[in-house]
């Protein structure tokens, strides 16, 4: 799995119905995310709602370092000999 990238993410919301006691239902929202990979893998992850924020907000802060790194990358220079410079 190293080395491979996502090529489609598809998700959707499910409620599942929960009981606190005999009398009581309680519909409990689950977030179910597939990510398919370059490599033929799909990875599928169930997150309640606490899960979802907190793989958002990790997701956030790879976004936010990814950005960072990239206005702090040196401009790329490419060379040219002299048989091209004519």
């Amino acid at each position: 799995m190293a080395g491979a990238s996502i090529v489609d993410i598809q998700w959707r919301v499910d409620v599942i119905m929960s009981s606190l006691n005999d009398v009581d239902q309680v519909a409990v929202p689950i977030a179910v995310v597939g990510l398919k990979l370059s490599s033929g893998v799909v990875l599928t992850y169930r997150l309640r709602q606490e899960d979802l924020h907190q793989w958002r907000f990790a997701m956030a802060k790879v976004l936010r370092d990814l950005v960072y790194l990239e206005k702090k990358r040196p401009p790329v220079h490419t060379k040219r000999t002299a048989a091209h410079s004519n």
